[in-house]
């Protein structure tokens, strides 16, 4: 696969993935990092000169706000970004959009997400990847059986 199709994506779907890492919790610049770090076989790794012009874009934007913490011990002080309630609001938006359009281009593709978690499952790098993976594959057996008991709750109905 040509790498800048791959380059491109990722750095597409880096902000939203920025958003989502800040739901929740402050983090300050060097923890983001490392967060996105730990999935750097899939994302590519994650550097300075990448994260901060994502952080100012979001801050200008109104969806970060950060806080100058004091300086403590020798270093300088750490910056903490945080979502603000319009980031919170974007990432909501964000995540019901990434629902609709990964199933929209797994169906064009002809994926089946379970089966290729499944056959996939061997190839992540740590325990932590593979419980998200076993905790992924499980979440996606109950949406699909709830999916499934609905339709068949429809269909009864229906009758």
């Amino acid at each position: 696969m040509k790498e800048n199709l791959l380059y491109q994506f990722k750095k597409g779907a880096l902000e939203f993935i920025v958003l989502g890492i800040l739901d929740g919790q402050e983090r300050y610049g060097y923890e983001i990092i490392g967060q996105l770090n730990a999935y750097k076989n899939i994302l590519g790794e994650a550097k300075e000169g990448t994260l901060y012009p994502v952080l100012y874009r979001l801050s200008a934007e109104g969806l970060v706000a950060f806080r100058q913490a004091e300086k403590t011990g020798r270093g300088s002080p750490k910056k903490y970004y945080s979502l603000t309630d319009a980031g919170r609001a974007a990432l909501k938006g964000l995540k019901d959009f990434w629902f609709r359009f990964s199933d929209t281009v797994d169906n064009i593709m002809g994926i089946d997400r379970i089966s290729m978690r499944i056959e996939n499952i061997d190839n992540v790098d740590s325990i932590d990847n593979i419980e998200n993976e076993a905790a992924f594959v499980n979440a996606e057996n109950c949406v699909s059986d709830c999916g499934n008991s609905r339709k068949a709750a429809i269909v009864s109905a229906e009758d």
